[in-house]
């Protein structure tokens, strides 16, 4: 159970693990001990759900390769980069004069607005990852 509470991402292996290991442990106790035989079945059965476990266990750990995105960090500072860069590059334009405006200043004002609207685009959803980031374990 540990593993289950200590990570949300191994909690499915965790809660695998505590279900798959309880089993042995609240079996009643016999008076007779149990003949060869029954040890060797026994044997045979948990050798067999050993198995079924690790094939289990293989299966997670494979879709989780497979269909797991990046860490959550790694896409803030993805997303903090290209905000960055978007307002950087914009800056640079403006200050090198490459920004064409018009007489009214309409062009300039789109343009600007444009930029803006993608620089808060990636600060939206910076937020939206910035919790599961700091919760992530380092």
């Amino acid at each position: 159970m540990f593993i289950a509470r200590y990570s949300p991402e191994f909690s499915t292996v965790g809660l695998l693990l505590a279900v798959q290991g309880g089993s042995k442990l609240l079996q009643p106790c016999e008076e007779i001990p149990p003949s060869f035989g029954d040890i060797m079945v026994t044997q045979s059965e948990e050798f067999k759900s050993l198995k079924k476990f690790a094939f289990s266990i293989f299966v997670v750990t494979a879709v989780d390769l497979v269909l797991k995105r990046e860490a959550a960090s790694d896409q803030v500072q993805a997303h903090m980069e290209k905000a960055l860069k978007t307002s950087f590059d914009y800056l640079r334009s403006f200050l090198d004069l490459n920004i064409k405006a018009s007489i009214d200043q309409k062009t300039l004002w789109e343009d600007t607005k444009k930029t803006t609207n993608a620089v808060e685009a990636e600060l939206g959803v910076l937020d939206v990852l910035v919790g599961a980031a700091d919760g992530e374990p380092r």
